[in-house]
């Protein structure tokens, strides 16, 4: 689930994945939770917003085709919102325990990181907690493209990205299942997403990339991905 307003949330050239997780962050506040839960709630192959052409056309092709080979920018994007993901997934896995600024400040930055720590903080108080998906394939992102070049990612430096979500993860409330006394789970929300999200990344002055911006252009009640 990626963070609800950041995962999942229904959450701004080019990247398909985070946080990652079941929140979908966006620069809105959400995955990027109450974004993320109505994300999971979307019916199969539900359209939200209409995709541009040139990411309509991005999705349709192989990235091999796109792009012609593998560039330096463009796979340590790919690292980042791998890195986005499993920060995301992280905290929504132990929300009352996450510390946005500690957990969650090494790959978002400002205002998308004030709209996903405020999505921890309501997991955090509703008991909401994040359950590996039943298929490890349904919790990955695939970046499809971006605008930055080897040439022009130096410090301070901003990128679009287009990438996919596909996200699997189940949200439950913890312990208030049937069996609660025994610790069981009542399950929110088990939908299998795949969105097409857009998102702003600027290099900071540590040197590392952050997701300042995200956006959900499309969503896919489904685990087939973004290419359709």
């Amino acid at each position: 689930m990626w963070p609800p307003g950041l995962a999942r949330s229904v959450a701004a050239v080019v990247l398909v994945v985070g946080a990652c997780s079941r929140s979908s962050t966006e620069s809105q506040p959400p995955p990027e939770i109450a974004p993320v839960v109505a994300s999971r709630r979307a019916p199969p192959t539900a359209r939200r917003s209409p995709v541009p052409s040139t990411v309509g056309d991005s999705l349709a092709t192989d990235p091999e085709d796109l792009h012609g080979g593998t560039d330096e920018a463009r796979a340590e994007l790919q690292r980042f919102v791998e890195a986005v993901r499993l920060a995301w997934v992280g905290c929504s896995e132990r929300p009352s325990a996450c510390r946005p600024e500690r957990d969650l400040g090494h790959v978002y930055g400002d205002p998308l990181l004030t709209s996903v720590a405020a999505e921890v903080r309501r997991w955090a108080e509703r008991g909401w907690v994040v359950r590996p998906p039943l298929d490890p394939a349904h919790d990955r992102v695939e970046l499809v493209s971006t605008s930055a070049t080897a040439a022009s990612i130096g410090l301070g430096s901003e990128a679009e990205v287009v990438y996919c979500d596909i996200d699997g993860r189940i949200l439950v409330q913890a312990g208030t299942g049937a069996d609660g006394a025994d610790g069981g789970d009542a399950v929110i929300d088990e939908t299998i997403v795949s969105a097409v999200r857009v998102g702003t990344v600027r290099r900071a002055a540590d040197g590392a990339w952050r997701l300042i911006e995200r956006r959900t252009e499309e969503i896919y009640g489904d685990g087939l991905g973004c290419r359709r």
